[in-house]
């Protein structure tokens, strides 16, 4: 006889409990999207998933000239290159526009990069 009344007076408690989270979230009192984890997001590591963003422009270059392999007469600016190393891939941002690409050869003299 304890124990049924013990079962019911737990049932009741979770009723309550689970009525009393219903009433907050919809008054706007509980964020119930909070409680399950955001996706994570990852930091760039220089692989064509997760590259290294750089921000270019047009005109001369005082730093890295970022040119598409076979086209050297319209390099675009980068202040900085944040990896050196050939096959690694950054996202290049220009007006807005993203695109990634890897890059395939490096002028460490001449602050050149060849990207495809």
């Amino acid at each position: 006889m304890k124990t049924v009344k013990l079962v019911c007076v737990l049932l009741l408690a979770v009723m309550i409990l689970a009525l009393g989270l219903l009433v907050a979230s919809v008054s706007g009192c509980a964020d119930l999207g909070s409680l399950v984890p955001a996706s994570p997001t990852y930091p760039p590591n220089g692989s064509s998933q997760y590259p290294y963003p750089v921000t270019v422009s047009k005109g001369p270059c005082t730093a890295w000239k970022i040119v598409y392999d076979g086209d050297e007469g319209n390099p675009f600016c980068a202040h900085t290159l944040p990896t050196q190393q050939v096959g690694g891939c950054i996202q290049l941002s220009y007006m807005g526009e993203p695109d990634t690409v890897c890059i395939v050869s490096i002028d460490v003299q001449r602050h050149v990069a060849y990207v495809r």
